[in-house]
């Protein structure tokens, strides 16, 4: 099958220029042509070597990966978040989840809806923010229940404030 067609192409291996006969010519010549086959077939198997690395290291989280519903320790390894962030996430209810018996239940689509919505201020402010050392007058250690009575006065208005770690308190 003989043509009078001459296009100017480019070798995808050697990229040197070569004029082709056909317009599915992709190499220069054979021996580029035997190379670039190789170099195909040499980075499918490097591909192929990886991948069967990846899931040797990491068996769960391919089966994870195809699962519509998963569980709060599934999900914390196929995000990359800790199961506590998961249940405080839920506690917010900002995640909708299913319980059976004491096993709680997350759909995938719900989770990856979570994570593809764009945070609001609220979310990255701090529950509870502290004023600072420079506005407390002493800082107190309660040991006994009695003690509260005593420096209870000292509060404004008719709650305990809500910065204390343990029994540590910044009045």
């Amino acid at each position: 099958m003989s043509t009078n067609i001459k296009i100017t192409r480019i070798c995808e291996f050697c990229k040197n220029e070569f004029t082709a006969r056909t317009t599915k010519t992709r190499y220069c010549s054979l021996s580029c042509n035997s190379k670039g086959y190789k170099s195909l077939a040499r980075q499918s198997k490097i591909t192929q070597s990886n991948k069967q690395t990846e899931t040797a290291k990491n068996p769960v989280l391919e089966v994870v990966k195809v699962k519509d519903f998963l569980s709060v320790n599934q999900a914390s390894l196929l995000f990359g978040i800790s199961r506590r962030t998961i249940y405080r996430i839920i506690s917010r209810g900002e995640l909708d989840v299913a319980k059976f018996g004491t096993r709680t239940v997350i759909r995938r689509c719900d989770m990856d809806t979570f994570f593809s919505l764009p945070l609001d201020q609220s979310m990255l402010r701090p529950i509870q923010e502290f004023s600072g050392l420079e506005n407390c007058y002493s800082i107190v250690t309660i040991k006994y229940p009695e003690m509260v009575a005593q420096i209870f006065p000292h509060f404004e208005g008719d709650k305990l404030p809500d910065f204390g770690k343990n029994n540590l308190w910044f009045l």
